[in-house]
């Protein structure tokens, strides 16, 4: 496609146009090219009268102006042609005075009709059929003019050897400076404004130039001419050959980060604050050390983009600031999400006025409250001693009550034992009033006498029986827990029972033949089974059948209510009735204090027996498990530690 003439190469002066029909007009050492959009190629344009041709810039109807010189002839005026990609006419002559020096570089056409001529040596404007030169004197920043550009109606920048300029009709200004020879100057359909020069193809973005070089895609570094052309491509004219820019390539923006920093989220006034910050390419077209960036301080103005990825602040004012920075690429595709922090300023301890009169505030109030603090204590120190008095009085009362309570429901259940127990007394002392009858009716009789005698005997042991177990039920023990035999605990209690509970409920006993001592207290574990057994009877409403075993466990079973202390075997005994069962939903509460189902029944209750069971069994170290199922019954076991030395049961 392009020129493959070995003698073809670009240089400083060449430059190429988008003429107004979308072809490309070139010019390569002197020689017109033109584009053949249907080969594809290169063409060389011959001017009519064999001269050489010069191209110098586009007019505002599109022609080229073009300069015809013949190389052999010296000091002759400039000749300007143009030409609109067919054939080429006469345009204008520069007179002598206007000396843009032994090469001109450019004419450009303004909006406005200003005719603007530059070259190495000079600038200078034709506007109103006057000729104005500009140096340095008249507010022209630099010498000479190799390019340039209108970049608004009557606005025009022009390059040169190392600075861009900016001309508004009436003053000059500094767009750019520190490039290495400013070729041409190019502005999109888009309004982006490129810089082709010889370190790189600059574009113009928030006031700073971003560079493109080599590592973007670029033939050369070396670019000498930037166009745009009517297909909406810009072609760079490099050192070696051209190249057109793909904006399309890489449209991602970078993400931005800042590094963690040592410093503390508070500055001192009189500190420096320095931040760094890094970003990172989506598709890493663009390499971590040639990403720019634009940070801002308090929603100030942004900052010109730089590849600077840090910054100090020294002088801020002291409170709150927010410091923010965003990075670009290459591409000029920017970060749309600043990254930001916020930081405080502080002004030191002894400066700060507020915090000098806070401390004299907080002094004094200090002291105020010192003083309200020592006399609280002292009328604190004065009542601790009769508070403390009142804790302990309340205390005492409190464990007296507490015994009490215990001690009324374990009458309450001697006296529901004493009811049936009366019955068993009445049937004994009827025996031995009829007995007594007969020996008075057969006095001389001694066989009979003597059998009514043993008669009597025998009624009046059972009795004593009775009213021993219930002494012992009766009794508080709080001597330290010995070993019982757990199958006689067990027998007294069913005597304790009577008759009358015995008439209607059957209590069938399921022994093992040998077991271990248990390690409790007997009255207390009697005091258990009873409670246990009393509400087994209320249970099934006096009638149905009560099943007690007694055994041995080596391994505690799950789901324990109160868990036993830990020992090396345990002897069980176990309640079972064929009673009603305990719904899931007031199972967790049964050992609560006062918690009763009788409180509408017949069977009225006072709630407090398989609280005083759960608290027995508690204080000795016993365990409880309690199994329920609705309308089978329920099973409730008393897990005793065993002692070490096996008995018969």
């Amino acid at each position: 496609m392009f020129p493959d003439e070995p003698d073809l190469f670009f240089q400083s002066t060449d430059q190429f146009f988008a003429l107004a029909n979308g072809s490309i007009a070139l010019s390569v050492n002197n020689r017109l090219w033109l584009f053949d959009s249907q080969k594809e190629q290169f063409i060389p344009v011959q001017h009519p009268q064999r001269q050489t041709v010069k191209l110098l810039g586009l007019l505002k109807d599109g022609r080229l102006c073009v300069e015809s010189f013949s190389p052999a002839a010296s000091n002759e005026p400039i000749v300007l042609e143009t030409f609109d990609g067919t054939r080429f006419q006469p345009y204008r002559q520069i007179p002598h005075e206007v000396n843009p020096g032994p090469d001109l570089a450019f004419v450009y056409e303004a909006q406005n009709g200003d005719l603007w001529i530059g070259g190495p040596s000079g600038l200078s404007l034709f506007r109103e059929k006057k000729w104005q030169t500009f140096s340095r004197a008249d507010g022209y920043p630099s010498e000479g003019a190799l390019c340039i550009l209108e970049v608004s109606y009557g606005k025009v920048w022009v390059g040169s050897k190392d600075r861009i300029s900016g001309y508004d009709g009436k003053a000059w200004a500094d767009i750019g400076a520190g490039f290495d020879r400013v070729n041409a100057l190019a502005k999109r359909r888009d309004g982006t404004i490129w810089c082709a020069s010889a370190g790189g193809l600059y574009r113009y973005i928030d006031g700073a130039w971003v560079i493109n070089g080599i590592e973007e895609g670029l033939p050369s570094a070396l670019v000498y001419d930037v166009q745009e052309d009517g297909n909406g491509w810009l072609w760079s004219c490099t050192a070696r050959g051209p190249g057109i820019h793909h904006p399309d390539a890489d449209v991602d923006p970078p993400k931005t980060f800042l590094r963690p920093s040592d410093e503390s989220a508070k500055v001192r006034v009189d500190e420096a604050v320095t931040f760094s910050f890094y970003a990172r390419d989506k598709w890493k077209y663009t390499s971590a050390d040639r990403l720019l960036y634009s940070h801002r301080m308090d929603q100030g103005q942004w900052s010109m983009f730089s590849p600077e990825n840090f910054v100090s602040f020294r002088g801020l004012r002291a409170g709150v600031h927010r410091f923010e920075v965003r990075g670009m690429d290459r591409n000029c595709n920017v970060d749309p999400q600043a990254v930001a922090v916020e930081f405080a300023v502080v002004l030191p301890w002894h400066r700060d006025p507020r915090l000098t009169a806070s401390i004299v505030v907080g002094v004094l109030a200090a002291f105020s409250f010192a003083a309200l603090a020592f006399n609280r204590h002292r009328r604190l120190v004065r009542s601790y001693a009769e508070v403390e008095k009142i804790v302990k009085q309340r205390t005492r009362q409190l464990e007296v009550a507490n015994q009490q309570l215990l001690h009324s429901q374990k009458m309450t259940a001697l006296g529901t034992l004493a009811a049936g127990v009366a019955h068993d007394f009445n049937n004994i002392l009827s025996i031995i009033k009829g007995s007594v009858q007969i020996i008075e009716g057969n006095l001389g009789n001694r066989d009979k006498i003597h059998l009514r005698l043993e008669r009597i005997k025998t009624m009046v042991e059972q009795g004593s029986g009775i009213v021993k177990a219930m002494l012992g039920y009766s009794r508080v023990n709080r001597e330290p827990p010995e070993s019982f035999i757990v199958s006689e605990v067990v027998g007294q209690s069913i005597k304790l029972l009577g008759d009358h509970f015995l008439r209607d409920t059957q209590v069938v006993l399921e022994a093992v033949p040998e077991l271990p001592r248990a390690q409790a207290a007997a009255d207390l574990v009697q005091q258990m089974l009873l409670n246990l057994l009393l509400n087994a009877r209320d249970a099934m409403e006096g009638q149905g059948t009560v099943i007690l075993r007694i055994g041995e466990l080596m391994d505690l079973p799950d789901a324990l209510v109160l868990a036993p202390a830990k020992a090396g075997a345990y002897v069980f005994i176990a309640v079972q009735d064929d009673g009603c069962g305990i719904p899931p939903e007031i199972l967790p509460r049964i050992f609560e204090p006062f918690f009763t189902t009788k409180s509408f029944s017949t069977q009225r209750g006072t709630g407090l027996g398989l609280s005083m069971v759960y608290e027995f069994a508690k204080e000795m170290g016993c365990g409880l498990r309690v199994e329920t199922m609705l309308g089978k019954g329920s099973t409730f076991t008393i897990i005793i530690p065993a002692a070490r030395v096996p008995v018969s049961a």
